[in-house]
């Protein structure tokens, strides 16, 4: 395996760790719950994996973060965000892949 091929590999690995931590935290969003560390840790875990999408040019896996990463900020500002928006405008673009 190449350097390239095995550095991806680690990035889709590190994906689901940052994934499950995405996944706790909507959950707790979605019912009402705006806790500040909730929000963060939605933050940190979108920003991770948008930053290696980029890194591998995987441009709606990175628009999807970076929608999910803005609703965040929006929370903090105390301004209403729906992250289903995010997955509404992922779907119209034909999902997630790469």
């Amino acid at each position: 395996m190449d350097a390239m091929a095995a550095i991806k590999q680690t990035f889709f690995q590190e994906c689901e760790e940052q994934l499950g931590e995405l996944e706790i935290g909507l959950l707790v969003l979605q019912d009402g719950d705006t806790d500040p560390e909730t929000v963060n840790a939605v933050f940190r875990a979108v920003h991770s994996i948008k930053g290696g999408a980029g890194a591998f040019n995987l441009r709606r896996i990175g628009a999807f973060c970076a929608c999910v990463r803005e609703c965040s900020r929006s929370l903090t500002c105390g301004t209403a965000c729906s992250f289903g928006r995010c997955l509404e405008n992922d779907a119209a673009r034909g999902g997630y892949a790469g």
